[in-house]
């Protein structure tokens, strides 16, 4: 029994920790009934509050069509709440230990790359360093903290994914392709398809560096059976997410992550996403030092002298005091307190990428004591990673990647593919320190190779310290356009950007002083251990509580318990103004808002109270985003009043009151008495800004058919009514004397799989695309009843599909998982911790 227990106990030891930390990160915060106000999940409340009322108000249906954002479009990247992903919420929510939000998101990361660790075959002691330092890697609190739910889930599963994976290409087949079904499936579940596909990127470079040592091992059949098995796995689990796959992949083509028809700006386009807003995040080749160092670039973009207390920006007199204190005088040094500490290229950031100093310096050394394939690998998918991260600093690559690698440009924030380096970084390095604690003399044996990772990182770090000015610039192109509104001399302008610089450097040394601290700390334990003047349960011990100290200070510094607020603060996403009330007692349905009191199309508090003409997602439809490019941002009132803008509300200059302006040509449907017919896209782009939009309709000449035999001709009687109002279904009573062409306020959308259905008087007609984004259909004289509904006929269909393979995967888990119970090798199999070279 003794025996047993010894056995279980570090597992059991690792989950407890997991817990502690995940808990205690967190703590008082949790405990006190506060919660984090994040910017995405406000976001996600404005995009999906219609939906939810919807639901309320039908009887549970799922509208798969919004009305409140962009003035229309489907749901697909918007909710993902299908009747599969109900199942699948509840295994991942066990996944990540049923603890409170975020604490629960932080024990996953842990959990899931313990798991990936010990398919490693690692100590599970020391597989609990390597899960401390993944889930502490500063870019993942810090996008909890924004709310980034979707891509931390993601972040969570990839781990045991290849973990699966791993155990499959060793000859576990059964157990490695169950593993990697179920994280997978997981993860396409948690439908963030960037992070997933910067994944397979690397999976990819590990498949190719296994192939290459399956031939040298001549066992190439044992290669072939295991990614057969994989291959399968893969199915099942796309299969177990087919409806949201296929909606979101047809829903793509017509989006910004498709190509479009407009034919201006060529050089600056691919077949997905432009250029310069795929790189628009890229990381600065210099800025590659915060792996090391978390304030090369400042940290974060927030003031420097400020610090974040219940929800709000208040200025703290701690925080950077010494740096501050480098100005010449107490005006300046309060001016450089508000200034940004971030002087990175990116536009703003929350936050560096930071692995740890002494972990960085463990993966260099892991360059070159750990042997085999998978060194290789991990060191290809770091390189990888912060190559690409470059963006358009690194241009050359990056085109490459954009114009002939599948499906690269669809993604957004190139910055992000760091999130490799993460996962990459501490494997390695978690690696070489197994190898160390296996082998006391290595660090003896290859002091010449210690010696030269301690001065790739901590002496880097040191030159730095000595020479910041001949690495790094310190000044920011902003920093004379904030100071010319002020109407200072130029010498004294010169003289503040040159206390700001001084400032930054402070900063930056004050940081690299630290990793340098750190690094010596985590190199002297390393010395000790190997000269045997401690034990190697004292190395383990002190080196994941040096870990720990090191990225949990760093992450204190972009989430802590000043960005928590009471929950009754958080309930509501957007507080209903003065403005909002004014609208909504308008009792008719069928109007849209346009706010210049936001950045109308990147924000979503419009959304939340009213049918918005802007909103924020970052797949919106293509059309309508050339739309915005081309009219809607220079406030084109034809354009809006085609879109039904009934109110605008702008701020007041002075008092910053919002005031509510009514627009009286705003129409939900009206008959035109002529039709221009077009060409191309940019014909019919051009034409908006020409024609007079009240009377005359703009029709792709795709559209011609339907035309036919059309004579437009006016009629004064023309009376449209609108019926009923639902999201995905809208009736309209129309009464003319002649037939007509009614043009409906109403987006258009086609993409093959899922439309818009017409109908008149209950039967179905074709309709078609007029003025670029709206819905237009033929109606005989005489009353009759127009409805538009959007019920997409192969959802139920996909539906099934995805509950049969669910449940495959569940089921094959489940048998995996009582046939090692049977076997009594549950333990043997983890205890198993020789690295295969």
């Amino acid at each position: 029994m003794k025996t047993k227990f010894k056995q279980i106990l570090p597992y059991v030891t690792a989950i407890v920790i997991f817990f502690a930390v995940s808990v205690g990160y967190f703590t008082p915060a949790i405990f006190e009934g506060k919660a984090l106000y994040q910017t995405d999940i406000r976001k996600g409340a404005g995009m999906g509050r219609d939906l939810s009322e919807h639901a309320k108000e039908n009887n549970n249906e799922k509208s798969l069509w919004t009305s409140r954002m962009f003035s229309g479009m489907p749901t697909y990247q918007i909710s993902t709440a299908h009747k599969s992903s109900l199942i699948l919420r509840d295994v991942r929510d066990a996944f990540e230990g049923w603890l409170p939000a975020p604490a629960n998101y932080l024990f996953a990361y842990m959990l899931g790359f313990f798991i990936l660790l010990l398919a490693l075959r690692v100590n599970p002691w020391v597989a609990i360093i390597g899960a401390i330092a993944y889930g502490f890697s500063s870019y993942f609190l810090i996008i909890i903290e924004a709310g980034h739910i979707w891509k931390v889930s993601v972040l969570e599963l990839i781990p045991p994914t290849i973990a699966g994976i791993i155990w499959a290409y060793r000859g576990k087949f059964l157990l490695g392709g169950a593993v990697a079904a179920l994280f997978f499936m997981l993860q396409l579940f948690s439908n963030h398809i960037q992070m997933t596909y910067y994944s397979l990127m690397f999976v990819g470079i590990f498949v190719v560096c296994r192939f290459i040592y399956d031939i040298r091992k001549k066992q190439l059949s044992k290669f072939f059976k295991a990614s057969a098995v994989l291959i399968v796995a893969g199915m099942i689990s796309v299969g177990a997410n087919s409806t949201n796959i296929l909606l979101s992949a047809k829903y793509a083509e017509q989006t910004i992550r498709g190509k479009s028809e407009l034919t201006d700006n060529a050089g600056n386009k691919t077949s997905g996403l432009d250029r310069d807003y795929v790189t628009q995040w890229s990381y600065g080749i210099g800025e590659t030092f915060t792996l090391l160092i978390p304030n090369t670039k400042g940290g974060a973009t927030e003031p420097i002298g400020y610090s974040m207390r219940n929800g709000q920006w208040q200025r703290d007199n701690n925080k950077n005091k010494s740096a501050l204190n480098q100005t010449n005088t107490p005006q300046i040094r309060e001016y450089a307190a508000q200034q940004t500490s971030y002087w990175g290229s990116q536009p703003f950031t929350s936050g560096p990428v930071y692995v740890g100093a002494f972990i960085l310096f463990l993966f260099v050394f892991g360059i070159f004591i750990v042997k085999g394939y998978i060194k290789w690998a991990l060191l290809a998918g770091t390189i990888f990673s912060v190559l690409l991260a470059w963006g358009h600093n690194f241009m050359g690559l990056t085109d490459l990647f954009l114009d002939y690698f599948p499906m690269y440009n669809k993604f957004r924030a190139v910055s992000s593919i760091l999130v490799v380096a993460e996962l990459t970084i501490p494997i390695l390095a978690i690696l070489s320190l197994a190898q160390i604690i296996e082998n006391k003399r290595l660090i003896v044996e290859k002091k010449k190779q210690f010696f030269i990772s301690l001065g790739l990182t901590g002496g880097f770090a040191l030159l730095f310290i000595l020479l910041p000015r001949l690495f790094f610039n310190f000044s920011s192109s902003s920093d004379f356009d904030a100071l010319k509104s002020q109407n200072l001399s130029q010498p004294m302008m010169i003289s503040i950007v040159d206390d700001l610089e001084n400032v930054r450097i402070s900063i930056f040394r004050s940081d690299a002083w630290r990793s340098v601290i750190i690094i010596l700390i985590g190199v002297g334990l390393l010395w000790l251990y190997s000269s045997k003047k401690i034990k190697k349960s004292l190395l383990i011990t002190a080196i994941a509580a040096l870990t720990l100290f090191d990225l949990a200070n760093v992450d204190k510094r972009y989430l802590n318990n000043g960005n928590f607020l009471p929950k009754s603060a958080t309930k509501t996403a957007w507080e209903m103004t003065a403005a909002d009330k004014e609208i909504l007692t308008d009792s008719d349905p069928n109007y849209r808002v346009f706010s210049l009191a936001v950045s109308p199309f990147n924000d979503a508090s419009v959304s939340y109270y009213h049918k918005s003409v802007g909103g924020y997602h970052a797949a919106k439809l293509r059309r309508y985003q050339e739309l915005i490019d081309k009219y809607l941002n220079s406030v084109n009132i034809n354009i809006l009043s085609m879109l039904n803008m009934k109110y605008i509300i702008t701020p007041n200059r002075n008092s910053g009151q919002l005031t509510v302006e009514q627009n009286p040509d705003a129409k939900g449907a009206w008959a035109v008495d002529s039709i221009c017919i077009v060409n191309n896209a940019d014909e019919e782009m051009a034409a908006l800004g020409k024609v007079d939009l009240k009377n005359t309709a703009v029709v792709d000449k795709r559209f011609e058919n339907q035309l036919k035999d059309f004579v437009p001709q006016t009629d004064d009687t023309v009376s449209i009514e609108l019926a009923d109002y639902k999201i995905n279904d809208l009736k309209y009573k129309i009464n003319s004397n002649s037939e007509q062409v009614i043009v409906f306020s109403e987006i258009y959308y086609n993409d093959g799989l899922t439309f818009w259905e017409a109908f008149i008087d209950g039967q179905p007609v074709p309709h078609f695309r007029a003025n670029y984004v709206l819905r237009a259909v033929r109606v005989p004289a005489g009353e009759h009843l127009v409805e538009f509904v959007f019920k997409p006929k192969i959802y139920n269909k996909l539906e099934a599909i995805s509950l049969i393979c669910m449940w495959i995967i569940i089921a094959s888990i489940l048998f995996v998982f009582c046939m090692i119970l049977k076997d009594i090798k549950v333990i043997k199999f983890l205890k198993d911790n020789r690295f295969k070279k």
